[in-house]
């Protein structure tokens, strides 16, 4: 009788130790997939702990949003799966929680955590959200950027002031790329130059790519 009451306590003990068939752990901001058959749905019993969609691919998405414990519930007629789900907190993982919210919602770059440091990739498709990139770098020191901004998105915003200065009357007067900075050719009016120099000179600029 002893040996059975001394297993039961030795079971309760040890169970956070050993996770149980199917178990997922995540951290906050980092994500998992798990296959699915097709006509198969998926669900969270806490969304705000774990949120779980199916997306292309016969796939569900999982993503840690905060620390706790959940169920997703994968069902397909009457076959039911359980994955229970511990969400842990981490500082990188807030930080990507912050980042996410920092970016415009139509935001293209990537958020990764590699190691110790949070990495934004790929490729910025306006200024509005390459600056939200500069102002992340000097924001957040574990932040480093290896993403770019679209060459299209560059090339258009030079076009655009130096239309500016063409329709204000001054066609000798544009911007120049010089190596990696810039430059003003002619003689441009004081006020589009307070107007478009902040914005080219965004567009042309390369973020901090170490950590300090």
């Amino acid at each position: 009788m002893i040996s059975l009451v001394l297993s039961a306590v030795l079971s309760v003990t040890v169970a956070p130790e050993c996770p149980a068939p199917n178990a997922v752990q995540l951290g906050v901001g980092t994500q998992k997939v798990l296959r699915l058959k097709p006509g198969a749905t998926v669900h969270s019993t806490r969304s705000e702990v774990v949120t779980a969609a199916r997306v292309p691919g016969d796939m569900a998405l999982l993503v840690g949003l905060s620390s706790g414990r959940a169920e997703v519930i994968v069902q397909l007629g009457e076959s039911v799966v359980k994955y229970p789900v511990r969400v842990k907190s981490s500082d990188l993982g807030h930080r990507l929680v912050e980042l996410a919210e920092f970016f415009p919602c139509d935001s293209t770059l990537e958020l990764k955590i590699l190691k110790n440091r949070v990495e934004l990739a790929g490729e910025a498709s306006s200024l509005e959200e390459w600056q939200a990139a500069m102002d992340a770098v000097e924001k957040w020191p574990s932040v480093v950027v290896t993403g770019k901004l679209k060459k299209s998105v560059i090339e258009q915003t030079i076009r655009d002031a130096n239309k500016a200065f063409l329709d204000a009357g001054f066609p000798n007067a544009k911007f120049v790329r010089v190596d990696e900075g810039l430059q003003i050719v002619g003689d441009a009016p004081k006020d589009l130059v307070l107007i478009w120099e902040p914005k080219v000179r965004l567009a042309v600029s390369r973020p901090r790519r170490t950590k300090r």
